[in-house]
């Protein structure tokens, strides 16, 4: 009986190494490529009212820009009560530029090359994810409607926020929580009047 019992805590040790190895940050810097983990349906994130406005206007969608201090910097691993960097060689603006491009089309919404009586610019402020027990992303996207002339016609934050578990450091599910996180914030623009009525 007491061998069974010895050999029951051993199991039950091992199985908690074993999970508390799951979580364990390594101790360097992590670099990851970005990569899109949403689905096609995470695409259509408009209004069918919103996309009949957007489609009356020639549209013209300026290369995003980038206002983050930090522009290697995609996230941090902080399980272990330090921060552990999480950075990515890719160019960040121009991998989001690509999915809102990929939102557009997949809204029937076609930007034009020139000649646009609506422009619309985007700045990226966040793109970001915090690892600590839970991946938690978080991206904020700075965007201004104008006439083509410049002038002003809306500008608004949409911001997007995502949570998911996963094991330790791993680059897929740094890859899906900054992908939710992006189609979160896509999906509040969706839900934001005043960013339409700026194409009526």
């Amino acid at each position: 009986m007491n061998n069974l019992r010895s050999l029951a805590l051993i199991v039950v040790a091992l199985g908690s190494s074993t999970l508390a190895g799951c979580r364990h940050a390594p101790s360097g810097p992590m670099s990851l490529p970005l990569h899109w983990a949403a689905s096609a349906e995470d695409l259509t994130v408009f209004p069918a009212a919103g996309v009949e406005v957007l489609r009356r206007r020639a549209i013209a969608v300026e290369p995003f820009t980038d206002a983050r201090d930090r522009r290697d910097a995609v996230g941090s691993n902080v399980e272990q009560g330090g921060a552990v960097p999480v950075t990515t060689p890719d160019d960040v603006p121009k991998f989001l530029a690509g999915r809102f491009a990929e939102v557009l089309s997949a809204n029937g919404v076609h930007p034009v090359a020139s000649g646009p009586d609506r422009v619309i610019h985007t700045e990226v402020q966040r793109f970001f994810v915090i690892e600590s027990g839970l991946y938690n992303g978080d991206v904020a996207l700075g965007i201004t409607v104008t006439d083509g002339s410049g002038v002003v016609l809306w500008h608004g934050v949409s911001e997007g926020r995502s949570k998911r578990f996963g094991r330790s450091f791993s680059a897929e599910n740094y890859q899906e929580a900054l992908s939710s996180a992006a189609v979160e914030a896509l999906k509040n623009l969706g839900e934001t009047p005043d960013f339409f009525n700026a194409f009526k």
